[in-house]
Order: structure tokens, then C-alpha cells, then sequence
């Protein structure tokens, strides 16, 4: 019986290239991580600007505002439009002042933000945008590829990404020079190790932010951003590595483009599905995902009114096999 042959690990230019073609860049450079992109990229500012603010939405991983604080910059949150919960561009215009040192707006769940608003602000008062791509790898919004438009763009191949590789992450941008200075900032970080202090610390980040929204779901007005801040230095290392030379990697991510537009197809075609169960329940929960919009889709999405239907319907949905969490409470 013939076996397939296994597909030779491509070197990480030939990857780079890949990402590059596919975010319609002229430069892809793979990191560690995709927290360590937009630490990189919010260093490349403060280089040339100096610290100052950084403008994003609420809706986000919590590691985004802590590689803002991490790079020395402040997190200023904006508001956001709905349904899709992306960053509002009007509430990103009045926080806008002399200290703003960079927009980061997030592709949230596949949603498209409105890059074509925020780079006309970008434009006029010359505040750079860097575009989280980070859940929206193959995606387009408004005629463009998702990572195309910011002055600097991310991506991630984390465990549960569009394109999931189990590690990895990378600087998308135009420009060569700070595709260099960016090169050689990632050279001085240790290359990503999957070992077991970085899965418990991994662990213990996790259920940090679960322990802080369990608070807030008893105790609504309970202040838990102090203890969140004080752990926030300890985390610091998760988050700072260059790309390693590993050929496993290497192949996941190859694997991963090669299937990235069947596997998009899939997704939208589970949450059309979605769409249409959810529909009788219109006036308890709206969709937020809108795969049909941006071809792409991370994890399908509801707003709910009531606390009471998130959890009954969160407990119905487990019980049935189907993965589901509460995802994002405010930063």
C-alpha cells in the first residue's frame, strides 16, 4: 500500500513570502507570538514618537493592553459599534489628542473593522494604525485583504486561531525599514519554547481573567483591576519570543494556508447555520458574527440581554457537545 509522502518543512522565508501575498504586503516577518507583534510595532513608535496613548477597544484579549503597558504606552479604551463589536471610529476621533501615539483597532471575531474611517483619521492627524488581524487571517472588508490597510499589521497562529498552528505570530508591513528594525528586535528574544513553565504560566493567566469575571458576574461593582495589574508583570515572558526553528511549526502553518480557504468556506457555511437557528430568538439574542460581510468567522458570536439566558443558554449548548464560553467582558 502507498503512503503519501510527508511535505518537506518550508524555510520560514518561503512562509513569510506566503503571508505576505496573501495580506497583500511587501513584508512578513514571523515571530513568537502575535502579542510579540504588537509589542514589536508599538516599540518601532516609541522609537521615533516617544510613549504616550494607544486607542483600542475594550472588546480584547486582555493581552493586548498589557503589551501596551509592556511597551511603555497607556491603553485609552473607545467605544464600540454594533453589533459587530469592532471600534467605533467616531468615539476613536474624540479620545484623539497630542499624546495619542497609535490606533489598534481588532478584526473581532472575524468582523471587519472600518479601516477605511480610521485611516482617514490616521491620515490627518499622521496617528499610525495598527491592524489586529489576529482572528481574521483570509478575511477582506471594504475591497481589502485583512492586514493590508494599518501601518502595521498582526497576526497570530495560537492554539483556537482561524489558522491554528499551536504557536506563532507575525508582523505584516510596507515599509523596509521597519520590517529591519523589527527583525532585529525580535533577534534578541529567546525563541518560543512550548515547555511546562509557559503552559502553567499560560494556565494561570487564564484563570486569572476567569477569576475576575466570576467576581464581577457576583459582585458587578467589585473593583478586581488592582489584583489583574499587580499578576500583569509576572506574564511579562509569555509573550516575548522570536519565531523558532521548528520544522513541526513550520509545516502547520504551510498545512494551515494550504487549507486556510477550504476551512473558511466551512466556517461560514456553520455560522449561516447558526444564523438560522438563532433567528426565532431574535428578540433575546443577536448575532454578531457576520461571516457573509468579511468571509471569515473565529468564534460564531451572540449578544444577549439577560444574564439569565447567557448562562441557560451557555449550559444548553455544552450539554449538546458544542463548545461555548463568555467572550469578552470589558478590559
Amino acid at each position: 500500500m502507498l503512503h503519501p509522502v510527508a511535505k518537506p518543512a518550508p524555510a520560514i522565508d518561503a512562509i513569510e513570502r506566503r503571508l505576505a501575498q496573501l495580506c497583500e504586503r511587501r513584508h512578513a516577518i514571523l515571530l513568537g507570538h502575535g502579542t510579540t507583534a504588537i509589542y514589536l510595532a508599538l516599540s518601532v513608535i516609541k522609537r521615533s514618537a516617544g510613549p504616550g496613548e494607544v486607542i483600542l477597544s475594550p472588546l480584547v484579549c486582555s493581552t493586548v493592553p498589557q503589551a501596551i503597558v509592556y511597551a511603555g504606552m497607556t491603553p485609552v479604551f473607545a467605544d464600540v459599534c454594533l453589533p459587530d463589536c469592532t471600534i467605533d471610529p467616531d468615539s476613536v476621533a474624540k479620545l484623539l489628542n497630542d499624546k495619542t501615539r497609535a490606533i489598534l483597532p481588532v478584526h473581532l471575531f472575524g468582523n471587519g473593522a472600518d479601516m477605511n474611517r480610521l485611516t482617514v483619521l490616521s491620515a490627518s492627524t499622521r496617528v499610525p494604525v495598527i491592524e489586529n488581524a489576529a482572528q481574521s487571517i483570509g478575511g477582506r472588508s471594504q475591497g481589502f485583504a485583512h492586514g493590508a490597510r494599518g501601518d502595521i499589521a498582526i497576526l497570530s497562529f495560537g492554539d483556537g486561531k482561524v489558522l491554528s498552528a499551536g504557536g506563532g505570530g507575525a508582523l505584516l508591513t510596507d515599509d523596509s525599514e521597519t520590517a529591519a528594525w523589527v527583525r532585529e528586535g525580535a533577534s534578541g528574544m529567546p525563541p518560543f519554547t512550548d515547555d511546562e513553565s509557559y503552559r502553567l504560566r499560560t494556565l494561570s493567566h487564564r484563570n486569572l481573567n476567569h477569576a475576575c469575571i466570576d467576581m464581577l458576574r457576583v459582585e458587578p461593582n467589585a473593583s478586581v483591576a488592582a489584583s489583574f495589574i499587580n499578576f500583569v508583570p509576572f506574564y511579562r515572558d509569555l509573550y516575548f519570543h522570536s519565531f523558532p526553528r521548528d520544522a513541526t511549526l513550520l509545516q502547520r502553518i504551510d498545512r494551515g494556508l494550504d487549507d486556510l480557504n477550504a476551512d473558511l468556506e466551512r466556517r461560514c457555511r456553520r455560522a449561516a447555520r447558526y444564523d438560522d437557528i438563532f433567528k426565532p430568538y431574535a428578540s433575546e439574542i443577536s448575532p454578531v458574527s457576520q461571516a457573509d460581510a468579511s468571509g471569515v468567522v473565529w468564534r460564531y458570536t451572540v449578544l444577549l440581554n439577560e444574564p439569565a439566558v447567557l448562562l441557560a443558554l451557555t449550559d444548553a449548548l455544552r450539554r449538546a457537545g458544542i463548545h461555548a464560553s463568555n467572550h469578552y467582558w470589558s478590559m
